[in-house]
């Protein structure tokens, strides 16, 4: 933006002289740098930017989520969870939590015995209570949703959940070539089959009438079918998907497979193009694409420690009532520290945080 508005203003100063107003949240994930590691990543913030000099900070300071269950009339004990609650966050946030366990470089912390789950079952039951009954109610659905930081993860739950409904599977295959036609003929199209970019839908898309799914894609932005936006599937015809969005706002409409998506950023280091419907199954979502999200409802499932800057924030940080947050976390990858430094009778979770992304208050 600072380029671009330098060139159209013709004026070498920040933003072309502008005044841009920027919002940001510096304890959410970093950029994405396919393949980074932390130096790399970190140097992509708006904090290592030319402009960072000449920005002037003014700092939020109240949860909104938290304020909305306030406002419904909440008990002065509601009020003072509720605010704990908002205080835990920014804690982990700033990886400042007063009963984090430090062990080497990590940091642990003990979970609340009420947001946890035993199994992956018994998260998914609390989260989508009754769904056999109710898969098809958009309220319910837009008020929920698991999270995951593993693409493979999220895909595999999904498909289980699409089992769960009833009818017929439909399932949609991707035509994937490379862009340059050299490497079409040196590179195996299984191979491009097999691959599954962050940014792309699978190569095998599972689909039912009614399955709830999240687009990939900015369709129609001036109806409000932008990226991130969810949707029931309302009818599925040849290479054509009805959908019906969520929240009520919009009218139906239609999405063809056509739609060639191009991913530069794949492991095979070869730009290569997919043509598959541009949506995702949405009952779970990585955390990455649920941010930015607001659910009434959040369960996280964490087979492995988290593993970036702003996960647990982010995941735990969808909802603003702290007895609607579920945690399922294996404690598997604790046993090695176990014996000598976690309490037996207390599940944990990994933190991550680096702190020169922060900014000091």
């Amino acid at each position: 933006m600072d380029v671009y508005l330098r060139r159209l203003m013709g004026m070498d100063k920040p933003f072309g002289g502008k005044l841009v107003v920027i919002i940001f949240d510096m304890r959410q994930l970093p950029p994405v740098v396919v393949g980074g590691k932390r130096a790399s990543i970190t140097s992509k913030s708006i904090r290592n930017s030319r402009v960072w000099q000449h920005i002037k900070l003014r700092h939020l300071t109240r949860n909104m989520r938290v304020e909305r269950l306030i406002s419904n009339g909440a008990s002065p004990e509601r009020v003072d969870k509720l605010k704990w609650y908002a205080n835990w966050l920014l804690r982990i946030g700033d990886d400042t939590n007063p009963t984090t366990l430090r062990v080497g470089t990590r940091s642990l912390i003990p979970i609340p015995s009420y947001m946890l789950c035993d199994t992956p079952k018994d998260l998914r039951q609390r989260v989508y209570p009754d769904f056999e009954r109710r898969h098809t109610d958009k309220e319910y659905l837009m008020k929920r949703a698991i999270l995951g930081c593993k693409n493979d993860l999220i895909q595999k739950r999904n498909n289980e959940m699409i089992e769960l409904l009833p009818g017929d599977t439909f399932e949609s295959i991707s035509t994937d070539y490379c862009m340059n036609d050299d490497d079409n003929r040196n590179v195996d199209v299984n191979t491009l089959n097999s691959l599954e970019p962050s940014g792309l839908p699978p190569h095998r898309l599972l689909l039912k009438r009614n399955a709830c799914v999240i687009l990939m894609r900015s369709l129609i932005p001036r109806k409000g079918f932008c990226n991130g936006k969810r949707c029931l599937v309302k009818d599925i015809r040849g290479n054509l998907l009805a959908l019906t969005p969520l929240d009520g706002t919009g009218p139906d409409i239609f999405v063809p497979r056509i739609l060639p998506m191009e991913c530069r950023d794949s492991s095979l280091g070869i730009p290569f193009m997919r043509r598959q419907y541009p949506i995702l199954l949405a009952y779970y979502l990585t955390i990455n694409r649920s941010q930015g999200q607001t659910l009434d409802v959040t369960g996280i499932e964490l087979p492995t420690n988290v593993f970036m800057h702003g996960h647990l924030y982010v995941g735990c940080g969808r909802t603003g009532n702290p007895d609607e947050l579920h945690i399922y976390a294996n404690q598997d990858g604790f046993d090695n520290i176990r014996d000598a430094h976690l309490n037996p009778d207390v599940s944990y979770v990994q933190n991550v945080v680096w702190p020169e992304l922060l900014i000091p208050h």
